[in-house]
């Protein structure tokens, strides 16, 4: 009876000591034997690549999740050297001296790399690299996992580029707040979203007042010979003027410009990808639109495209409040002159402050001087004692002077 390596269990000297011995070594070797074939099970099932190689770095097992991500069969892989199988040429004597010196100090290491598919494409891996030691210490080989960490880079770069494009929108939209014309307003939008779109055009149109053409308030990139063409469209015409007409974005990539005859003066332009939006007023109105395009981009993505929206539904509700402000500006400036042409004189309540603003006229119509501070009590002073009273009650009503 064979009880492994310790004894062998003859009849005539069979006794407790012996038989003791043997049956701990069986239990032994079993117990090894389930861990091999539970260790066996795991590693076949393993969807990480798990390899061993010897000391030479010929490979001696080769896992199925090896063949999925790598390409290469068991059978193809058994005996061809790590570095000349997976690892590209770029990275093959860094690779040697981490599989050297695992081997050297018999300790493990773990490394973010990249390594190459069957098919010659790369793939990026973390890779965990541990020696393998014999009975007596002694380093035999390595133990090599890999696992494919491109779906999670993949959604870090995402999320980098969402923070860096939040970032951007926050920049953008602060300035489009302190823009004083909205002559700025395109000018400043493209400064600042031109490099993480690969953008070297830009038109800023505004809807002429008869709502039937589009007139060129900025732009960048379009050649002189070309820029007589873009300084007008009409709505329908090139991609601008259907953006317009439709009120829909319009984004065109490499191939669809190539072949779309609305596509004309972006095409003459060079640009191989290209995004224009509607500006829409808070009740629908058309302002105008924008536009980017690139000529190192065949197209942009879904989510350029989503986040480009937003940036320009910013651009068009500053352009709102600027047109909002212009046009009280200058009702102001036309009340002012009739004022002053009717001999008219105004004065202000200040909510915060609680204090009264009079206009020059008003100072002079009361024959009060430039530096007297206006007050509740004052004016009150001024008006004819019949009157006072019933002025006084009307003032209190709505505003609440204070005196």
């Amino acid at each position: 009876m064979n009880a492994g390596a310790l004894d062998y269990l003859v009849k005539d000297r069979l006794n407790a000591d012996v038989l003791r011995r043997a049956i701990r070594s069986a239990v032994r070797q079993f117990r090894a034997e389930r861990r091999n074939a539970q260790l066996a099970a795991i590693v076949t099932a393993s969807g990480d690549a798990i390899i061993s190689a010897g000391t030479d770095l010929g490979v001696q097992t080769w896992n199925a999740g090896a063949q999925r991500l790598f390409g290469h069969g068991e059978a193809e892989a058994r005996g061809r050297r790590l570095t000349e199988l997976i690892v590209p040429d770029v990275y093959k004597a860094e690779t040697g001296a981490i599989y050297a010196a695992v081997m050297s100090d018999g300790t493990a290491q773990l490394k973010e790399t990249v390594r190459r598919h069957k098919d010659g494409r790369l793939i990026p891996v973390e890779t965990s690299i541990s020696p393998i030691f014999d009975g007596s210490g002694r380093v035999t080989g390595l133990s090599v996992i890999l696992r494919d960490i491109g779906e999670r880079q993949r959604a870090e770069d995402a999320l980098r580029r969402h923070a860096k494009r939040q970032a951007l929108l926050l920049e953008v939209t602060s300035d489009l707040i302190r823009a004083s014309e909205p002559s700025e307003l395109g000018r400043m939008t493209f400064e600042h979203i031109s490099s993480a779109l690969g953008a070297g055009v830009c038109t800023h149109y505004r809807l002429d007042p008869t709502g039937q053409r589009l007139m060129l308030v900025f732009v960048h990139g379009i050649p002189p010979e070309h820029l007589e063409a873009a300084r007008s469209l009409e709505l329908g015409q090139e991609y601008c003027g259907a953006a317009a007409a439709s009120g829909r974005p319009l984004v065109a990539d490499k191939q669809r410009i190539v072949s779309d005859p609305n596509g004309s003066l972006v095409r003459e332009l060079g640009a191989t990808a290209y995004a224009c939006y509607p500006l829409k007023a808070s009740d629908g109105r058309l302002l105008g639109t924008f536009a980017i395009a690139s000529a190192t981009r065949e197209s942009f993505t879904d989510d350029e495209v989503v986040w480009l929206g937003t940036v320009t539904n910013f651009l068009a509700q500053a352009w709102e409040r600027l047109e909002a402000e212009l046009g009280l500006r200058a009702s102001e400036e036309r009340l002012r002159l009739s004022q002053e042409a009717a001999g008219l004189g105004h004065w202000d309540f200040d909510f915060a402050g609680g204090t009264l603003v009079w206009s020059a006229q008003t100072r002079k119509l009361l024959g009060v001087e430039p530096t007297a501070p206006a007050s509740r009590t004052l004016l009150l002073s001024l008006v004819h004692a019949e009157d006072r009273q019933r002025l006084d009650d009307h003032l209190a009503r709505p505003s609440r002077f204070r005196s």
